[in-house]
């Protein structure tokens, strides 16, 4: 009996030409370019190597592959270093000097305003107080230093002015004994003059104008001469001191 003919799959049952069009494999296209063009490169040739593709674009609001971390302080900008306000330094060479900052003090003084008196034995603090005081009750009101009573009030002649409170803590013990001397009305509806304010502890008042007074090496000659210096704590105060300056550059 005649061996049968092997039974032929329908690619092998067409035609030359219909071969010829029969889509080829994405891997036998690959082989073909490739032999093809080692083929029709000439002898010596260096065969050009597949370029290699590009990593893909990350997507928007992403950082690109192996970005430094966003997270870690060293790779995070400098912050721009704030400017100290200013902190001028007036020479005040004879007591009328003091006087005159004292009464420049006073006249631009508002309601919650608090004037820290900053200074050794001698150096001027009660002095500038009672030129502050008088500059807004009259030159003959007695102004006695509240050494023992801690506190002492003045009306203005002005009603509409803030009250006056002239306070020296040098005796006070402990600085949790302030409240009793009504330090919150003081410091939050009148005008506040603090000598030894250093003794209030955490109850000194954050925004407040210091005038730190020095007795001048200079002044062995003339027992008078002081310098005071000016130092603003919150902003309202430093945006107010070159008005005070002007004010007392014109005295």
């Amino acid at each position: 009996m005649a061996a049968s003919a092997p039974t032929q799959s329908p690619a092998n049952r067409l035609s030359h030409n219909q071969r010829k069009r029969w889509p080829q494999s994405a891997n036998a296209r690959h082989h073909a370019h490739r032999r093809s063009a080692n083929q029709s490169a000439p002898p010596g040739a260096i065969t050009p190597r597949r370029p290699t593709r590009s990593p893909a674009a990350p997507a928007p609001g992403l950082p690109p592959p192996n970005a430094p971390s966003p997270y870690c302080f060293l790779d995070l900008p400098m912050l721009p270093e704030t400017t100290p306000p200013p902190r001028p330094r007036l020479l005040l060479p004879d007591q009328d000097a003091t006087e005159r900052l004292g009464a420049v003090l006073a006249r631009h003084s508002r309601p919650g305003d608090v004037f820290a008196l900053w200074g050794d034995l001698g150096a001027g603090k009660s002095t500038l107080a009672r030129a502050f005081v008088r500059a807004l009750t009259g030159p003959d009101e007695d102004v006695p230093s509240p050494t023992y009573t801690l506190v002492q009030t003045y009306e203005p002649h002005d009603p509409e002015r803030a009250l006056i409170w002239h306070f020296d803590f040098y005796r006070l013990e402990d600085p949790d004994e302030a409240p009793a001397l009504d330090i919150d009305d003081a410091f939050s509806l009148g005008v506040s003059l603090l000598e030894w304010p250093g003794q209030l502890g955490p109850h000194l008042p954050s925004r407040r104008l210091d005038i730190v007074l020095d007795l001048s090496p200079d002044g062995a000659d003339n027992p008078g001469l002081r310098t005071a210096t000016l130092e603003p704590h919150g902003a309202s105060w430093a945006s107010r001191l070159p008005v005070l300056l002007t004010a007392f550059e014109d005295t």
